[in-house]
C-alpha cells in the first residue's frame, strides 16, 4: 500500500467523501517533479481503491487501465497554466478500460458519475474552487 493510500486511510478513514489532492499532501503545483510524482501515484492510489472498475460500467478491468480527465480536460487547460496541475484530482480522474477511452464519456456524464461518488457539494467546492479565468468556470453540470 502507497504512502498516499495510508495516510488517506489515517486522515478520513476507509470511505470517506472527499478526495485527494495534491497540496494536502505538501506538494508544490510549481515543481513539475512534485506533479509527476503525485500524478502517478495517485493513479496506483485509484486503482487501489476503486478496484480497477470502469468508472462506466462498474465491470472489472481486464487488460490496459487508462485514466481518464473527465470533467476538466487536460487538453483545455494549458500546461504553462500556473494551476494546471490542480486538475490531477481523485475527482476528475476516471479509470477506464483502453476501448472505454477511445471513446470517453462526455463531462457531464463523468459529472454524473463523480457526484455519485463524492457527493454534489464535494464536487461543487473542487470545480468552483479552482482559479478560472475571471472567476467563471467554462462549463456549469445540472
Amino acid at each position: 500500500m502507497n504512502t498516499f493510500l495510508q495516510n488517506d486511510i489515517r486522515k478520513y478513514g476507509k470511505s470517506h467523501a472527499t478526495y485527494l489532492d495534491l497540496r494536502d499532501f505538501g506538494f508544490r503545483i510549481d515543481k513539475p517533479e512534485d506533479i509527476r510524482y503525485w500524478y502517478a501515484n495517485l493513479k496506483q492510489n485509484l486503482f487501489h481503491k476503486r478496484g480497477q472498475r470502469s468508472a462506466l460500467t462498474g465491470q472489472i478491468i481486464k487488460g490496459p487501465i487508462d485514466c481518464h480527465h473527465g470533467i476538466v480536460l487536460r487538453s483545455t487547460i494549458s500546461k504553462s497554466i500556473w494551476w494546471h496541475p490542480l486538475i490531477h484530482a481523485e475527482v476528475n480522474l476516471f479509470l477506464l478500460s483502453r476501448e472505454e477511452h477511445t471513446k470517453p464519456p462526455s463531462k457531464q456524464r463523468c459529472w454524473t458519475i463523480a457526484c455519485k461518488m463524492y457527493g454534489k457539494e464535494v464536487m461543487e467546492k473542487w470545480y468552483f474552487g479552482l482559479p478560472w479565468k475571471l472567476r467563471k468556470p467554462p462549463q456549469y453540470f445540472e
